[in-house]
């Protein structure tokens, strides 16, 4: 339904569980949000085209997926934000920055 492909752990890491998948927004123009918990912490990856290329809200940038990517921490929440194939993606969850990034690397 999105009409491009959307990221997501594969099932082989049986460690990380799918809660749920939302579409936000009009048809076209949706972020789609993927809920995940690993064990007791849980985290939102969320895809767009309407989150591609968004400013950068402070943070370090960091190369990822042949791309750069700002990673920040608010309230106690890391989220990792990038544009990947004109698709903006965000992961956002109370994790470390060495468990986000690694995150990131997982998806396919």
């Amino acid at each position: 339904q999105a009409g491009y492909h959307l990221l997501s752990i594969p099932a082989s890491q049986t460690a990380y569980q799918l809660q749920g998948v939302d579409a936000l927004g009009a048809p076209g123009n949706q972020i789609y949000t993927l809920n995940y918990l690993k064990g007791a912490t849980s985290f939102t990856i969320s895809e767009g085209k309407s989150l591609a290329n968004l400013p950068s809200d402070g943070g370090q940038s960091v190369s990822l997926r042949a791309t750069t990517a700002n990673l920040s921490t608010s309230s106690g929440l890391t989220t990792l934000a990038w544009t990947e194939n004109g698709v903006g993606i965000r992961i956002v969850g109370n994790l470390g920055n060495d468990a986000i990034i690694a995150l990131a690397k997982l998806l396919v």
